[in-house]
């Protein structure tokens, strides 16, 4: 998971890299001998907290990248600079950290650490302009490119990855029987009514639904539920570490 959490993370900042580069090839160039700026990459990073396992190897991946992408001569020739704080995955944290950090820098891009941050963060983005946003939420909303213009992903919406696996499922064992576990969280939550209308339209039988927190729990109770549905398959959805049972 470890390796995984960091080939998606830089394939974020890759992303971010070639979003960034035509801005910076627009520019004229400067002397030779004159010092280019930085591009500066803030983030509001989950290091503490419920996702704080996933904060930390995105904190690494992206410190990673930067090492790689700056000592082969950075974006034509401008290093990217990386300034993150830690939210706890909180909400009011993000916002603090998002403003500490594009009041102390001339921020090019933004990681964002969750679904809600990004949607509270939007009205700030559209009144600077000048900043570019991507990160840890797929949620289906953000891909409306009409209402989060300064927002990207690198990868399928949350409903689309689920969509995926029911499609692979369908293919596999048609009229399957299949569980839904989710988080009872924005992330959890987000692609469960897609999945009700896939598995349908697919002819599964969603025969459970199951919601924990999102945390390490005792998940007994759960599991007993999900050995009387009997599913052939079980999807989870909306974790980062494991649960207990």
């Amino acid at each position: 998971m470890k390796s995984f959490r960091r080939t998606i993370c830089l394939a974020t900042l890759a992303a971010a890299a070639l979003a960034i580069a035509p801005a910076a090839l627009a520019q004229k160039t400067p002397p030779k001998t004159a010092p280019q700026e930085d591009i500066v990459l803030g983030g509001s990073i989950p290091l503490t907290g419920v996702f704080a396992f996933a904060g930390i190897g995105i904190d690494q991946g992206i410190k990673d990248y930067l090492t790689i992408l700056n000592e082969g001569g950075g974006i034509k020739g401008r290093k990217v600079r990386y300034v993150p704080e830690d939210t706890g995955y909180k909400v009011d944290q993000s916002m603090a950290a998002f403003k500490k950090i594009t009041s102390q820098n001339k921020v090019s891009l933004y990681y964002a650490d969750s679904t809600a941050f990004v949607k509270t963060v939007n009205p700030e983005l559209e009144r600077n302009q000048n900043i570019l946003m991507t990160g840890a939420s797929f949620a289906k909303e953000i891909s409306d490119a009409q209402k989060y213009p300064l927002q990207f992903m690198v990868g399928p919406n949350y409903s689309e990855m689920v969509g995926i696996l029911l499609q692979y499922i369908a293919k596999t064992k048609p009229g399957a029987k299949v569980a839904l576990v989710y988080s009872d969280t924005e992330f959890g939550r987000d692609p469960v009514d897609a999945a009700r209308t896939e598995a349908k339209k697919l002819g599964l039988n969603l025969v459970s639904e199951i919601v924990t927190p999102p945390s390490s729990v005792d998940v007994s109770a759960e599991v007993i539920k999900l050995r009387r549905a009997d599913p052939d398959y079980t999807i989870f959805h909306g974790y980062v570490s494991g649960t207990h049972s």
